[in-house]
């Protein structure tokens, strides 16, 4: 499973070990086209949604804006989550950011995948969501209505839906 910024990771891992994965499940995370990078698919969400990043001077690293992050990610969430989640945000470097996935029928192409879309997501817009697993099919796909963060604000739906997967 790839939640965010981890559908790149996992979209790419795919493609370089499909015979090792049985399902990916993008949960409210970013689904590539190839060659696409993730700063593309945020330059493309901007219209919807305010920049929620600042990137370094020196252009190797971003982070967050400290004052859109609970509107951002964790919208319907505990204060005691949001705080906790808080403290584990870093500096992210820039190059995963920038890299294009390199993807292909015969590898990626090969491995189910569902997707879990978030209805109140403000860190991806629905509208972004919907465009990525409508250009990369998925054979299934759940509906949320919450947040960017569904393991906090609603972990037991979550739990129950990735139980029904299997």
């Amino acid at each position: 499973m790839g939640h965010s910024m981890g559908g790149i990771v996992i979209t790419q891992t795919a493609e370089y070990r499909p015979g090792k994965i049985q399902l990916l499940v993008y949960l409210c995370a970013f689904l590539p086209a190839d060659e696409q990078t993730l700063l593309q698919i945020l330059e493309n969400d901007k219209k919807d949604l305010p920049p929620t990043v600042i990137i370094s001077e020196d252009k190797t690293y971003l982070k967050l804006k400290d004052h859109l992050i609970k509107d951002a990610f964790y919208g319907d969430c505990s204060e005691s989550d949001i705080f906790e989640a808080k403290e584990k945000l870093c500096f992210q470097p820039l190059l995963p950011f920038i890299t294009p996935v390199h993807k292909t029928e015969d590898n990626f192409g090969r491995v189910p995948r569902v997707y879990i879309e978030t209805l109140k997501d403000n860190a991806i817009s629905i509208r972004c969501q919907r465009e990525m697993y409508t250009r990369t099919a998925c054979k299934q796909i759940i509906t949320m209505d919450t947040d960017h963060s569904p393991f906090f604000s609603q972990p037991e739906v979550l739990s129950s839906h990735l139980k029904n997967l299997g």
